[in-house]
């Protein structure tokens, strides 16, 4: 029996492909609901091959397997839900305020000013344990065309006077770190973004998510 690909973000919105070196070492291909099914209904979202076919068998190398997906609730901040919104906000006030410490590191925001407020916001959104190493990690190889925030909007939440702009630039900083933030603790992508997944072999065993 071959057990499903499991995807460590979500929601996953389309698969743009799957490619995987074969072992003879060429380069190949399956197609969506050829080779392969796409589950959505459940989270994590996964992929099975089509019933009565395996996998197939791959070259023993490593990234044998390239699956590269869409995720995310949207390309505006109106899609995503307002919970996860308001952990950003907590973030960029946070952020602002305390920005000795609240640090930037990797794009993302690595100590929380008010952590019992931010994971009860986040907490109902989380798809994967952080725990749960059954689950590949992922890269982003498009980023979000826009945030869920707006620079304004976020002006306009620390009560910045409108003739002021010189934190400007660290504030679009904040914005796009709160969004990471909240996308790596819930495994979510709060906007449309294009992502890649590479595996060694297929999963070997049964998750049980």
């Amino acid at each position: 029996m071959d057990y499903p690909v499991l995807f460590p973000c979500g929601p996953v919105a389309s698969i743009t492909s799957v490619a995987y070196i074969d072992e003879s070492g060429t380069a190949q291909s399956l197609v969506e609901n050829t080779d392969y099914t796409l589950d959505k209904a459940h989270e994590p979202a996964r992929i099975y091959p089509v019933y009565g076919t395996d996998w197939p068998d791959l070259r023993n190398q490593r990234n044998a397997v390239t699956i590269t997906y869409v995720a995310g609730y949207g390309l505006t901040g109106s899609t995503v839900p307002a919970p996860l919104v308001d952990a950003m906000y907590l973030l960029i006030g946070d952020a602002y305020e305390f920005k000795q410490t609240a640090v930037l590191a990797g794009g993302a925001l690595m100590k929380v000013v008010s952590p019992v407020a931010f994971e009860a916001l986040c907490a109902p959104y989380r798809i994967i344990d952080e725990d749960d190493d059954a689950i590949a990690s992922d890269t982003v190889s498009a980023e979000p065309s826009a945030e869920p925030i707006l620079l304004a909007d976020a002006r306009s939440y620390l009560g910045i006077p409108s003739g002021f702009t010189d934190r400007d630039a660290e504030i679009t900083r904040i914005i796009k770190a709160a969004r990471i933030t909240v996308e790596n603790a819930t495994g979510r992508a709060l906007i449309t973004q294009t992502r890649v997944l590479k595996l060694d072999e297929w999963p070997q065993s049964d998750p049980e998510l």
